[in-house]
C-alpha cells in the first residue's frame, strides 16, 4: 500500500482547519485501507481529535475525519457533534 504524499496531508489539514478552527494545531492520525476489489491506490482517513471548552467548564471531544484518495482529493469530511 502506498503512502499519502506530505503535500496532500498538508492540503487536507488546511481544509479541515479552515472548517474547524478549534482543531488548528492538532495532528491527524492517518490510516489507509485498500479500495474494494482493486489492487490500485487506496483510500486514506485522517482523523483529527480536539477538546473544546464548554461554557459550564466541562469539555467536549470533537472528532473530524477526512477521507482522501491517493491523488489528494478530499472525498468526504465528517464531524462528531
Amino acid at each position: 500500500m502506498a503512502e499519502l504524499a506530505s503535500r496532500h496531508i498538508a492540503n487536507t489539514k488546511r481544509k479541515v482547519y479552515s472548517q474547524f478552527p478549534e482543531l488548528r494545531g492538532t495532528e491527524p492520525e492517518i490510516s489507509a485501507r485498500p479500495t474494494a476489489g482493486k489492487a490500485g491506490p487506496g483510500i486514506f482517513t485522517l482523523t483529527f481529535r480536539g477538546e473544546l471548552p464548554l461554557p459550564d467548564g466541562r469539555s467536549l471531544t470533537r472528532v473530524v475525519r477526512a477521507t482522501v484518495n491517493q491523488d489528494g482529493d478530499i472525498l468526504k469530511i465528517t464531524s462528531s457533534r
